[in-house]
């Protein structure tokens, strides 16, 4: 997997993406990154079918299931879930540690852990998410607690 993310993120995105940023100024390019990014899961078919209730309970399952999918790239435990929030924190993920080597830890926060946000509003708008650690910002874990309000 690390050859499939050298080759998606070191060799291509993460050059073109300094680039932009070096031509359009660091913050205004991140705040557009982020902004573009929350638009790509909001505007994005994922969740068109399939989740009729919008529950917490779905959330919770397509979540495990998705965390489960990506096994061979990130280490994750369920934390808690009940029927109003779910908690899962990720230790190890190849994302990150891919963009943290590129010394771009800063376009990896924005232009792929920002979509989480999109995600999970589009999913549910009541589903509010907060995310208070994440590994490419450099701590030791990214922490993700849903709750349905």
């Amino acid at each position: 997997m690390q050859a499939v993310y050298n080759f998606t993120f070191k060799w291509w995105y993460i050059p073109a993406m300094k680039n932009l940023m070096d031509q359009i100024g660091k913050k205004e390019f991140l705040e557009l990154l982020k902004n573009s990014s929350e638009k790509i899961q909001i505007n994005s078919k994922r969740f068109d079918a399939n989740y009729p209730l919008r529950s917490m309970s779905e959330w919770t399952n397509y979540m495990k299931q998705f965390c489960q999918n990506m096994e061979n790239e990130i280490t994750f435990e369920v934390v808690k879930e009940n029927e109003k929030e779910l908690e899962i924190k990720i230790t190890e993920c190849l994302i990150a540690k891919t963009f943290i080597e590129a010394n771009a830890s800063d376009i990896g926060y924005a232009g792929t852990c920002y979509q989480d946000y999109g995600m999970t509003k589009k999913f549910n708008p009541q589903l509010e998410l907060t995310r208070n650690k994440t590994l490419m910002e450099g701590h030791d874990c990214c922490h993700f607690k849903w709750i349905l309000n």
